[in-house]
């Protein structure tokens, strides 16, 4: 028997996305704006953004924020949400923006090291 694939229920957001209130969220938001400040970092991709809470942040202090997610029931909640951003529903290891309409890249939850061994395609240097 194979293993299923990797990917969050509803019971993951209620618990661990839901409650988090806006302050972190702020305060997130205002280190990513300290490192990465306008004008210069203006275009940002929010690697699997969840339910968009950076990425409507962001956009909402002038960024222009694609928000990229393969849960389509996160981006679906994003969208409800609205708050300015654009997202699309693709896996990360299968998005390829152009380089050059991107300035700055987010990955601002644990979403790496949860792919399926089977579809990762990065070898370890041991």
């Amino acid at each position: 028997m194979g293993a299923a694939p990797n990917s969050y229920s509803r019971q993951w957001f209620d618990f661990f996305h839901a409650p988090i209130d806006e302050a972190r969220t702020a305060q997130e938001v205002a280190f990513i704006s300290r490192c990465a400040p306008l004008p210069e970092f203006r275009r940002v991709v929010d690697v699997c953004c969840g339910m968009g809470r950076h990425a409507r942040a962001l956009s909402g202090i002038g960024y222009c924020v694609v928000g990229i997610d393969r849960d389509a029931h996160a981006i679906a909640k994003a969208r409800e949400l609205g708050g300015g951003p654009t997202y699309v529903q693709a896996d990360v290891r299968e998005y390829s923006p152009e380089p050059e309409s991107l300035d700055l890249a987010i990955v601002m939850s644990q979403s790496f090291g949860h792919f399926d061994a089977a579809r990762t395609s990065i070898s370890s240097p041991n």
